[in-house]
């Protein structure tokens, strides 16, 4: 496991607190979906912090690609480019001088050019890898988006006639149990986004960042859903005179 640094999330610590949530989960719903989400987000956030960085590494075939195909792209325009400055006639002279300046000067903006085009193939590889993460952990998220989305407060507020209510049991928990499996649901919520902040310091891009904050912003449209339940519910135990 790699040192955290000042100002960034610990990752041990984090870990630590993702297990202690999944282990809570897993023993007040043992046979719940909600448990296999919270393991597979727990499985995959260990992944990120022990393996992160090599499950994005280029191999090496693509760097020799890369390193070797820059060298080659400017070696093919910048030495026939010299050879021809060299044998230029009467260089000597001041107009003639400048000419092979002027064309010295684009041969050696154009082979920079190329250069970084041939070495783009390593970051658009990383940049890929990344990419896939994020969309892995997007897909773990939207699951436990629908697991809280078939507890609703409205089937303890309006309850189902009993013939209806035995096709949805997953809707009949008690109040309590109810508000407690939303607020695992929550909590995985903002650890997803959490673990998005964790890929995305792996490889700083433009895209990256830009998918790292678009499921930070997942994460806690999620989190606000799943807190208006816990409002409901609230002021229905306030009502009832539960609490």
């Amino acid at each position: 496991m790699r040192q955290s640094k000042p100002g960034t999330i610990d990752q041990t610590l984090f870990l630590e607190t993702l297990a202690s949530l999944r282990d809570r989960i897993a023993a007040r719903f043992p046979q719940s979906g909600l448990r296999t989400s919270a393991g597979n987000l727990y499985d995959f956030g260990q992944l990120i912090g022990a393996r992160g960085t090599t499950l994005i590494r280029v191999p090496t075939s693509v760097r020799i690609v890369s390193w070797g195909g820059s060298v080659l792209v400017v070696g093919l325009i910048a030495l026939p480019a010299c050879w021809i400055v060299k044998e230029w006639k009467d260089i000597e002279q001041l107009g003639t001088f400048l000419q092979s300046l002027e064309a010295i000067v684009t041969v050696i903006a154009g082979a920079i050019a190329a250069f970084f085009t041939v070495r783009a193939l390593e970051n658009s590889h990383k940049r890929r890898r990344s990419i896939l993460l994020l969309h892995r952990l997007r897909e773990m998220i939207h699951v436990i988006d629908m697991l809280q989305f078939s507890k609703s407060p409205s089937a303890i507020l309006f309850p189902l006639p009993p013939t209806e209510a035995s096709r949805n049991p997953a809707e009949l928990l008690p109040i309590d149990q109810m508000f407690r499996y939303l607020t695992y649901c929550g909590a995985l919520s903002a650890m997803g986004g959490k673990i998005a902040l964790l890929i995305g310091n792996l490889y700083h891009d433009a895209t990256v960042n830009s998918t790292v904050a678009d499921i930070e912003e997942l994460c806690a449209d999620f989190h606000q859903k799943v807190q208006g339940k816990l409002i409901l519910l609230e002021q229905f135990q306030h009502r009832s005179g539960k609490i």
